[in-house]
Formats: structure tokens, C-alpha cells, sequence
């Protein structure tokens, strides 16, 4: 992290392309392609790794909580009348403690984010980090930020194969077969299904997680 510190707008540079580098010398914003691309992959690491967080929900949710309806006397309808409410809104946790229960309802070995990749952690890293080697065009930086990736794909298959094998951790047949290390891969091969990983997308982290990414992408376009 020193190292990038020192190094991160010094030494040389990686490339050419017209209006952003120059004899040597950066001389303007990034292309807007690498801008666009830059966007998707930190937004796709930051909304991964906003679904390893607590469910968020909103404190105020439409529908007041009844209250106690009036005692009815006995010269009433037979009918009591509904109860009143408080009001058009109500306040709740803004943490949703019932995700897992209202989600969880076939004890699938893979839920929420899971379905995506099974090292949510490390990938939702290494993504943010492949969008900012795109729009840097010094070669320091984007070793540094080209790192997780590499370590993602290359050291985590490594410690899938060794859990695999019961070698300092486990990996049992059923969340092999059902998840991947690359993530959308086991999405793709049919392993998940799309449906339950968008019925179980966190929604408001995800909304609140692409903030950073979109605030980036501005900066650069100036």
C-alpha cells in the first residue's frame, strides 16, 4: 500500500490512446469506452460486496399500525368496526433481520450472493480493482490493482482444490456442484437459478453500493 502511494501517478506509462496519454505525459481524461467499462466491473464489486452486509430496509414503510379499536357498547351493530390506524406510515428496523427466513425456504447450500461466487469477498475486491486498472494509464497502478484478480482466479482454485480434498478447510460435493469460483459461471451453466439470485438481491445495499462507482465515473469524465 506504500508503495502504491508513492508510485501511483510516477514511472511509466501503458499506453498511447489518443487524448488521454501524450509524448509521455497524461494529457487528458480517460477513453470513454475504459470509462464505461470501469463503471460496470466497480459497480459489479462494490454491489457484491454490499450483499456480504446486513440486509438494509428503509425506517419508514407505508401501512400505520393498527390501533386499539373503540369498546363497543350494547346498544352497537353486532359488527365491531375495523380498527383504526396511526397513520399512513410506520416505523421499522432499518435492518432487515428476517431476510433468511423469508429467503431460505428450500435450505439450498447456496443463497444471496453464493449463487454468484462462492468467495464473494475476494472477487467483489478484485473486480473494483480491474475497473481501476482500466482508467489508469500508469503501470504501477495497474499492477497493484490487477492483483486480486490474479489472485482470485489463480489462488482460489487453488484453495478449492485443497478443500476439496479435506486440506485445511472443506468443500462438500453439493456446494462444488452448485456454485462457482468465476463468478455468473455457475448462473450460466444452469447450476442457479437467475430468479432465486434476483429474489434475493438486497436491494437497498445494492442501490447505496453503486454511489461510489457512479461518483468515480463522473470525476473521470471531467
Amino acid at each position: 500500500m506504500v508503495g502504491y502511494y508513492r508510485s501511483r501517478s510516477v514511472g511509466p506509462l501503458i499506453t498511447a490512446a489518443r487524448g488521454w496519454v501524450a509524448e509521455g505525459k497524461v494529457v487528458g481524461p480517460p477513453p470513454s469506452v475504459r470509462n464505461a467499462f470501469a463503471l460496470l466491473f466497480q459497480g459489479l464489486g462494490c454491489v457484491t460486496a454490499s450483499q456480504l452486509a446486513p440486509p438494509l430496509q428503509m425506517p419508514l414503510a407505508l401501512g400505520g399500525a393498527p390501533t386499539a379499536a373503540p369498546a363497543a357498547n350494547s346498544s352497537s351493530s353486532a359488527e365491531s368496526p375495523p380498527p383504526a390506524t396511526a397513520g399512513p406510515f410506520r416505523l421499522r428496523c432499518p435492518i432487515d433481520f428476517r431476510w433468511n427466513e423469508r429467503v431460505n425456504k428450500d435450505g439450498s447450500v447456496a443463497l444471496g450472493v453464493d449463487r454468484v461466487t462462492r468467495h464473494p469477498q475476494i472477487w467483489s475486491l478484485a473486480l473494483v480493482g480491474l475497473g481501476s486498472a482500466l482508467v489508469t494509464p500508469y503501470a504501477a497502478s495497474a499492477a497493484f490493482f490487477t492483483g486480486p484478480l490474479a489472485f482470485a482466479t489463480v489462488g482460489f482454485a487453488h484453495q478449492d482444490y485443497r478443500h476439496r480434498r479435506g486440506m485445511g478447510g472443506m468443500l462438500s460435493p453439493e456446494r462444488d456442484a452448485a456454485t462457482s469460483n468465476v463468478p455468473f459461471r455457475a448462473l450460466l451453466e444452469g447450476r442457479q437459478s437467475w430468479s432465486a439470485a434476483r429474489s434475493e438481491l438486497k436491494g437497498t445495499n445494492a442501490v447505496l453500493a453503486l454511489v461510489p462507482p457512479l461518483l468515480l465515473f463522473l470525476r473521470r469524465m471531467r
